[in-house]
C-alpha cells in the first residue's frame, strides 16, 4: 500500500486537496448549540417539566445572591441592601423583579381587613424600635424566614427573577453570546468587601436545584 502512495502521489495528493476544499467549504454549516435543552432527549421528564414550568413563569433562570454580615437588620445592612436591589434590577439586562429584604410585601390582619405593605419602610428607620419591627416581621412568618434570612439574622437572600430569554434565532443576530452567559458576567461584578462579607453568585435552576445557579455601589464594592 505504501509503494502504491509513493507512485501514485501525485493523485494521492490532489484526492486529498479536493477532500480538504469539501471540508472548508462544510466549515460554515458547523453550528455549535449549548442550549439546556440540547443535553436532554424530547422526552425526557426534566425537560417536559422544564417547559412547563416556562409555560407558566417565563424564565426558570435567576440570579441569587447570598449577603452575609454581623446584622442583616441594622439600618447600614438594609440600605445597602436596598442598594444592591435596586442596582441588580437596573444593570441585568434581563431582570424583571427583584426580591429581597426591602422589597418584599409583608400582609397582616387588621381591624378593618387586611393590610399589605412593605417589611422594611420607605425610609429606613434609625432607632432600635423601628428595626426590630423590621426584624419581627421577617421570622413572623415561617415560609418567609426559612427562605430568606438564616435563623441567627447574619445572612439573607436577593433574588432576581428574570424575563424570558429571546429564541437563539433572534439573539444570534446582534449578540455571539446567549442571554443568560450576559447575565452572569454582569451579575458577577458585585463583591462587596465593606457591609457584605460574603457575597456568592450562583445560577440557579428552580425545577431541581443542581447547583445553587451580582455602578451605584461602588463605594461599598469593589469589581471582581
Amino acid at each position: 500500500m505504501a509503494n502504491w502512495i509513493l507512485r501514485h502521489r501525485l493523485i494521492v495528493g490532489a484526492l486529498f486537496a479536493v477532500i480538504i476544499v469539501f471540508s472548508l467549504v462544510g466549515v460554515k454549516r458547523i453550528v455549535i448549540r449549548t442550549s439546556f435543552d440540547d443535553y436532554f432527549l424530547s422526552n425526557d421528564p426534566m425537560l417536559l417539566k422544564t417547559n412547563e414550568f416556562k409555560s407558566i413563569f417565563g424564565n426558570d433562570y435567576y440570579v441569587a445572591v447570598l449577603v452575609k454580615n454581623k446584622d442583616i437588620f441594622s439600618k447600614c445592612s438594609l440600605t445597602l441592601i436596598r442598594e444592591l436591589s435596586n442596582e441588580l434590577k437596573d444593570s441585568l439586562s434581563y431582570a424583571d423583579k427583584v426580591t429581597s429584604l426591602t422589597d418584599l410585601e409583608f400582609a397582616s390582619g387588621t381591624e378593618e381587613g387586611m393590610a399589605i405593605e412593605q417589611i422594611a419602610p420607605e425610609q429606613i428607620p434609625s432607632d432600635a424600635t423601628g428595626l426590630k419591627e423590621i426584624k419581627q416581621k421577617a421570622y413572623s412568618k415561617p415560609y418567609l424566614a426559612k427562605k430568606m434570612v438564616s435563623t441567627d439574622g447574619t445572612m439573607t437572600w436577593i433574588v432576581v427573577k428574570l424575563r424570558p430569554f429571546p429564541a437563539d434565532s433572534v439573539w444570534k443576530k446582534t449578540s455571539d453570546m446567549a442571554p443568560d452567559m450576559i447575565n452572569g458576567r454582569e451579575a458577577r461584578r458585585y463583591k462587596c468587601t465593606k457591609l457584605c462579607r460574603k457575597i456568592l453568585f450562583f445560577s440557579l435552576f428552580v425545577l431541581q436545584i443542581h447547583c445553587l445557579p451580582r455602578p451605584l455601589l461602588s463605594k461599598h464594592c469593589l469589581l471582581l
